[in-house]
């Protein structure tokens, strides 16, 4: 049985060259945010709260992506261009980051493994 053979021009290697190029870029950045989650909960809440901590934070992610899309698209229906979509998209992910840096700042906080 012949295997049917795909004729790669120059156009398609540059394309599976970038898409390559965009998936070790989306491991290295998005995976450590993936992986570091239910570490950054048991630091700020403890290991006796991580369960639940977790399933409200995946309830939110849940609601962020049903509504993030057509928020989008309402940003793109107003400005007639993706750039404040991303824009908008880029601020949002950067307030969640920063909320890891201003809670330990906090007037109560005290990390778990000091209690």
């Amino acid at each position: 049985m012949a295997l049917p053979q795909i004729n790669f021009n120059s156009s398609h290697l540059d394309q599976a060259k970038w898409k390559c190029k965009n998936s070790i870029y989306y491991f290295f950045y998005l995976g450590g945010y993936v992986s570091i989650t239910s570490l950054l909960l048991v630091d700020l809440l403890g290991l006796e709260k991580m369960t639940n901590s977790f399933g409200i934070l995946i309830m939110f992610q849940g609601i962020a992506t049903a509504v993030g899309p057509p928020l989008a698209g309402k940003i793109y229906d107003g400005s007639k261009s993706y750039l404040m979509s991303f824009v908008f998209t880029g601020v949002t992910i950067a307030l969640s980051g920063a909320m890891c840096f201003i809670i330990p700042c906090l007037p109560g906080y005290k990390p778990q493994s000091q209690e």
